[in-house]
C-alpha cells in the first residue's frame, strides 16, 4: 500500500491487509507522506475546497504509485505489476487512467530500470467496467465489506451519495 496521506487511508489499509491475508501475502506499507506537503487535494484533507468531479485528482498520483511499485517489483525480481484502473475510469477526465498513460509509464520505466518491469491495468485492458468487475469479484468470493474500500472522504463508507463521488458510483455500480 502506497500511503500518500489520503483521508481514507485507514479504511484502504484495512482492506489491503484483509486482501493480503486472503491471498496469504505479506502486507507492505510504503510511506509517501511528502505528497500531502507538496500537493493540495480534498482527499488529502489539506483543503476543504470540494471540487465536484475533481475531488480525486492528485497531480501525478498514478504515475508515482506505478513507479514506486515498479521499484519494489524490481527489487524482488517481479516482472509484472497490476493496478486497479478499470474501463469506467477511462472517461477522459482523469489523465492517468487510460492506455496511453500506461504506455508512457512503461516507457519511462524501460528507460530507468535495468530489470524490466511492466505496469498494467488488466481491467482496463479487457474493457471491464466497475459493475462487471463486481460480478467477476462475486465469482471469486470477494468480501466487498472487508476486502474493499471506495470512499475517498473517510475511513468507513460515508454513504453520502450527494457529495462523495466514490460512494455514489459504488452504490450505482452495485445496483
Amino acid at each position: 500500500y502506497v500511503d500518500y496521506g489520503t483521508k481514507s487511508r485507514d479504511g484502504e489499509i484495512r482492506a489491503a491487509i484483509e486482501t493480503c491475508k486472503k491471498l496469504d501475502k505479506k502486507f507492505i506499507l510504503i510511506p509517501f507522506s511528502i505528497y500531502k506537503e507538496i500537493s493540495e487535494s480534498f482527499i488529502l484533507g489539506n483543503t476543504d475546497k470540494y471540487d465536484k468531479g475533481g475531488q480525486f485528482w492528485l497531480e501525478g498520483r498514478n504515475g508515482l504509485i506505478g513507479f514506486i511499485l515498479a521499484i519494489l517489483a524490481s527489487k524482488h525480481k517481479v516482472t509484472d505489476v497490476y493496478m486497479g484502473t478499470n474501463a469506467d475510469d477511462d472517461d477522459g477526465y482523469y489523465l492517468d487512467t487510460n492506455k496511453p498513460f500506461y504506455d508512457a509509464l512503461n516507457n519511462l520505466i524501460n528507460h530507468n530500470f535495468r530489470f524490466k518491469v511492466k505496469v498494467s491495468a488488466p481491467l482496463l485492458d479487457r474493457n471491464i467496467v466497475k459493475s462487471k468487475a463486481i460480478i467477476l469479484g462475486n465469482k471469486f468470493g470477494i468480501d466487498w465489506v472487508k476486502e474493499t474500500h471506495s470512499c475517498s472522504s473517510s475511513n468507513v463508507p460515508c454513504l453520502d451519495y450527494e457529495h462523495c463521488e466514490s460512494c455514489f458510483w459504488r452504490r450505482s455500480d452495485f445496483k
